[in-house]
């Protein structure tokens, strides 16, 4: 991210409020409209959305809610229904704080759209200081938007505070003086290098534990975010619980910055570390959790708008959860009977549709297990699922485009679908096989035909089984991995609007990004060295440049390292 002097950011913000002394607005609550063929517009909280004239060819209705589930953004984040392709481009407007943008580059003020859990830029129209307004194109409604700051702005920025609105043409009606990106791809031979840092204090500890470093087609370490190019260094490590098994990142205490939750499967414990923007990781606390806990997920079980912490402990046939504050803190924890033995992940949704999350839960035992939710934090008594087996992971969606939440699963060396009904039962499973024992699977939309697919990582392969959204899979076709691939995820890391895979190789010690095309292939294969016995990854914007950056825990070093951008 660009430095901005402190001159700036006080005019700014002084032009912005005479008084200098703007509250926090009020966050609406989610707002619906109905939008024809003729156009319309639906609005909540800071985010405006504007469909023209032409982009659909039939009556939807349009939601916006206010959601802490998205990746972390400068202010609110919205998750919009439905997601949908748009004939004509729909226009968003975000309207901003002096707080959320203190310290920040105004030029580069921009909206984001969720691809795969982090954000990626959109073409900016224009942005007008005066207002506050952020102005933004998309012709693909995403599932969240927030405010982000972005290096690769579409057009010319004007720093002059209460200039008229900049525009993509770069037309300006005040002051003539601006900046702009030059959007020219260089290709250039990839780079290798080395580097080890150390900082002083509580907040670091260790060196880093990668080896290798930048490379990808662009102009990498020059500042500027050029589409396609793959660009990462070395960050550092930062000590975890003992045996670190699962990450999760999000933005825990509405900072606009990146913080990590880390299990520890040999210290009971998983920890929670604030970031600062700038690719450094905080301690924070640390909780005692139960035996041996294998995976984490957030969600917001009591309905207060805050998400809470669930976790499934392992050693305690139990799925532990903590209720969350708000501001990055968690209760204590409260454990309920997994319904079986070796509970190794959990996913979240509203199965019965009764509005409250219940939990999905895999075990080393046959079937998984539904725990409903009753909309305070408490988890009821486990319901088993038929899945054909024990599953390694699992995770809840529509699949069959029925509305009713399904599950999905990894069973042996299967793809596994059961499909509800909407009252929590569920048919029989459906199987796709992979044809090799499966070890973990990822889920998203990866050929971009607005239908959920699952890439599945094998012996050495990741196999991309397409879904239908009639609820089967296609064919997977395989793509090489490391042969030890224990963890895998799927986001946009290259800032080309397409979403990539990322996958620990636990054996080899490494990271691996197969970038994507969009139509359901990966062109081109980037690896990095982790440190000792990678076990899980996470991916979010740790640094501030716009572009993911990836978290890998080290079971064997009992650290997290992050791999950073390097633009």
């Amino acid at each position: 991210m660009r430095s901005v002097s402190p001159l700036l950011v006080a005019a700014l913000a002084c032009a912005i409020v005479p008084a200098c002394n703007e509250s926090e607005p009020t966050v609406a609550s989610a707002e619906s409209q109905s939008i024809g063929p003729g156009g319309g517009m639906v609005e909540a909280g800071a985010l405006r959305i504007t469909i023209p004239p032409g982009a659909l060819s039939a009556l939807t209705e349009f939601t916006i809610t206010p959601t802490a589930d998205g990746p972390p953004a400068l202010g609110a984040a919205y998750r919009v229904s439905p997601q949908l392709s748009l004939a004509v481009p729909a226009t968003l407007e975000y309207t901003f704080t002096v707080a959320e943008v203190q310290g920040r580059d105004p030029n580069r003020l921009v909206i984001g759209r969720d691809i795969g859990g982090s954000y990626a830029p959109l073409p900016r129209e224009s942005i007008d200081f005066d207002a506050r307004v952020v102005t933004c194109t998309d012709d693909s409604l995403a599932v969240h938007y927030g405010l982000i700051v972005s290096s690769d702005v579409n057009g010319d920025t004007d720093t002059d505070v209460g200039s008229e609105t900049e525009t993509t043409d770069g037309t300006t009606t005040d002051d003539p003086s601006t900046t702009t990106d030059d959007p020219t791809l260089t290709d250039t031979d990839p780079s290798t290098t080395t580097t080890e840092s150390t900082t002083t204090g509580d907040e670091t500890s260790g060196t880093s534990s990668t080896t290798d470093a930048t490379t990808g087609p662009g102009e990498c370490g020059d500042g500027s975010v050029n589409t396609g190019e793959v660009c990462f260094i070395e960050g550092l490590s930062f000590d975890a619980p003992a045996g670190p098994r699962a990450i999760v990142a999000t933005d825990l205490d509405g900072d606009g910055n990146a913080d990590t939750l880390v299990a520890g499967g040999t210290d009971n414990a998983v920890a929670v570390r604030s970031g600062n923007g700038t690719g450094i990781l905080i301690a924070d606390a640390t909780y005692t959790v139960g035996t041996n806990p294998s995976s984490l997920r957030l969600a917001d079980l009591d309905d207060d708008g805050v998400l809470d912490l669930i976790v499934s402990l392992q050693g305690d046939q139990t799925v532990g959860v903590l209720i969350g504050a708000g501001d990055g803190t968690f209760g204590d924890v409260t454990p309920y009977d997994a319904g079986g033995n070796g509970p190794l992940a959990v996913s979240v949704g509203d199965i019965n549709e009764d509005t409250f999350p219940d939990v999905v839960v895999a075990k080393t035992s046959a079937n998984v297990s539904l725990l409903p939710g009753d909309g305070t934090g408490a988890l009821g008594e486990a319901v088993a699922i038929d899945v054909g087996g024990a599953s390694a992971d699992v995770f809840v969606g529509d699949f069959s485009g029925d509305d009713n939440l399904d599950v999905l699963g990894i069973v042996a060396q299967d793809l596994v679908l059961v499909s509800g009904n909407g009252a929590g039962l569920f048919g029989a499973p459906a199987t796709t096989a992979m044809g090799a024992a499966t070890t973990a699977f990822a889920v998203a939309d990866i050929n971009g035909d607005m239908n959920d697919d699952a890439a599945v990582t094998t012996e050495g392969l990741v196999t991309i089984a397409l879904g239908s959204g009639v609820g089967t899979f296609g064919g997977g076709v395989p793509f090489a991995v490391g042969g030890g691939t224990v963890a895998i995820t799927a986001a946009d890391v290259n800032a080309d609007g397409e979403l990539d895979l990322i996958t620990v190789d636990q054996t080899d010690e490494t990271v691996t990004i197969l970038v994507g095309n969009g139509l359901g292939a990966f062109d081109e294969t980037f690896t990095f060295s982790t440190g000792g016995s990678p076990s899980a990854l996470a991916v979010a914007d740790f640094n501030g440049d716009g572009v993911g950056d990836i978290a890998v825990t080290n079971e064997a070093d009992d650290d997290t390292t992050l791999l950073l951008s390097d633009p």
